[in-house]
């Protein structure tokens, strides 16, 4: 939080403030400041998310319940966060609206997701897999830049399909954001229960880990980075209200609608979780167990 005090800008100022207020003597210890920057309420807001899904998947079972992860878009500009994730909530009801209109098992699909950003410089683009440099140079080639970081956005988290097989879903997901390796569908583990499943996935959606991932290597960001996006994050969303996007199913009598005619003949064997390519930037979901 000191760091922020030098980092000259009114956002970070009004950031440091809302901070430094968060569970203070000064509020009868009653404030909170509900930023996505601040650890404590970051937690309980995760513990917050995880038993409001456990309520509202409770008519699901588990193999109805699958993890996503689609990656949307990149870009020089912190500003530019809000707008990308923005559009791409636009973009999902679409294409789960014109899904409705035309099968009507989809009337049933509900989706839970929330906003992550990864940052990554031009000297930690060469390190990447060739399918990462390959998807984020799809997206937009900004690697050429000498200083600061290009923000990767993307969306994690939970999609019921009763009825719907989840390589369909990824199929017509990868339709609206194709390239390498950008959308990620797989149903959740058999071996675990459907709030284990669930829990371990709101952590990992919600963890703002703030680190770069390179193979198996991971360093914290630099503090102005850190500073840039927690400043932008409190100016843009009303706590964390702006970084969740929630479909709910449409008209529907029962949890279950009619079974997928989808064709999986040419779909290869299912790979196991963690929800993570080999050669990813990013975390993976296998470490994130119940922390709350």
């Amino acid at each position: 939080m000191e760091e922020l005090a030098y980092c000259g800008t009114s956002d970070a100022a009004a950031l440091r403030s809302r901070l430094k207020r968060c569970g203070g003597e000064d509020w009868n210890f009653q404030f909170s400041c509900r930023t996505p920057a601040c650890a404590t309420c970051r937690g309980r807001y995760i513990g917050r998310q995880r038993r409001s899904a456990i309520r509202r998947f409770a008519g699901h079972e588990n193999d109805d319940l699958a993890f996503a992860s689609i990656v949307i878009g990149a870009t020089a500009h912190v500003d530019e966060i809000g707008e990308t994730f923005a559009k791409f909530r636009k973009d999902l009801r679409n294409v789960v609206d014109a899904n409705r209109r035309h099968r009507r098992r989809w009337n049933g699909l509900e989706a839970l997701l929330w906003l992550e950003t990864d940052a990554l410089s031009g000297d930690d683009y060469v390190h990447l897999g060739s399918d990462k440099q390959a998807q984020l140079g799809e997206m937009a080639p900004l690697f050429v830049r000498d200083s600061g970081p290009v923000w990767v956005v993307t969306a994690h988290g939970i999609i019921a399909r009763p009825g719907i097989d989840y390589q369909e879903v990824a199929e017509d997901f990868r339709q609206r954001w194709p390239g390498t390796k950008r959308v990620d569908v797989r149903p959740f583990y058999a071996h675990q229960t459907k709030e284990q499943n669930l829990g371990h996935t709101i952590n990992y959606a919600l963890k703002h880990e703030c680190r770069t991932h390179l193979g198996q290597f991971a360093e914290p960001w630099p503090v102005g980075w850190m500073a840039e996006y927690y400043s932008y994050l409190n100016r843009w969303s009303r706590g964390f209200q702006s970084t969740r996007i929630s479909i709910s199913p449409r008209d529907i009598k029962s949890t279950k609608a009619p079974s997928s005619t989808y064709n999986t003949s040419n779909v290869g064997e299912l790979e196991p979780l963690p929800f993570i390519y080999s050669d990813s930037v990013f975390h993976t979901y296998y470490n994130w167990k119940d922390r709350t």
